[in-house]
């Protein structure tokens, strides 16, 4: 949930908002920052989960003179548990559907100076045809390592500019060595197998790899503790 003003009294806002799940999931709030909060259980969503989540929050003095415009209600399906694994020591990126492994894919992920970061990944969204520039990272198109490179069935991954997409440039290293600026090369097939069957809110889970993902980096909820989470609430622990 993201507001358009800051909330003085998260703890008013969080007894407002209300998830309801069926088969029942225990889950918990937490506040990234004082516009936006996340709710997400301990693990993974199980799968085919019924939620319906709402925020009751018209007319509620939410602090420092503002209140609440409006309330919402959403409901949703989670759907069959998908989640992708690469571990950096092997480079083959394994695919799972319901727990059953469906194809696996030979992979290239970060190269030495731009690790692939380790952690856990969700799919943000997808482009047919993308366009990577290394200016998105600071470095720009005409510095040493600068660069434009359309790519296809590109799978953004992290807001730092972690995707799946088709590398077809590096499908002899694919397997074997890591040669990308950070994200997980696979042939052009592989990728568009990756864009038709795995999608938004679907999980990557990269291990052995480069430094630790950081938890704001796209929707990367999954890398912080259950204890750290709940931590965030403002109700299990409200603001002094």
């Amino acid at each position: 949930m993201t507001f358009d003003e800051d909330v003085a009294d998260r703890a008013a806002v969080e007894r407002q908002l209300r998830v309801t799940t069926t088969p029942p999931v225990a889950g918990s709030w937490s506040w990234l920052s004082d516009r936006t909060v996340h709710y997400r259980p301990e693990q993974y969503w199980p799968a085919r989960t019924h939620v319906a989540v709402d925020v009751d929050v018209y007319g509620l003095d939410v602090g420092a003179g503002v209140h609440g415009q409006a309330s919402k209600h959403v409901e949703f399906d989670v759907g069959p548990k998908r989640v992708a694994v690469v571990d950096a020591t092997e480079l083959v990126l394994r695919l799972y559907v319901d727990d059953q492994l469906v194809k696996e894919m030979p992979t290239s992920l970060g190269k030495r100076g731009n690790p692939t970061p380790t952690g856990t990944y969700v799919v943000m969204q997808q482009s047919r045809n993308y366009t990577m520039r290394s200016a998105s990272y600071g470095v720009p198109l005409d510095a040493p390592g600068g660069y434009e490179t359309p790519v296809e069935y590109a799978s953004r991954l992290s807001n730092s500019g972690i995707f799946v997409h088709a590398a077809p440039w590096s499908v002899g290293d694919q397997g074997r060595r890591n040669v990308s600026h950070g994200c997980l090369n696979v042939s052009t097939a592989n990728a568009s197998w990756f864009y038709d069957n795995f999608g938004r809110g679907d999980v990557v889970e990269v291990a052995n790899a480069g430094p630790v993902l950081e938890v704001r980096d796209g929707f990367g909820d999954w890398n912080e503790s259950w204890t750290d989470w709940q931590a965030g609430s403002a109700l299990t622990h409200p603001a002094a």
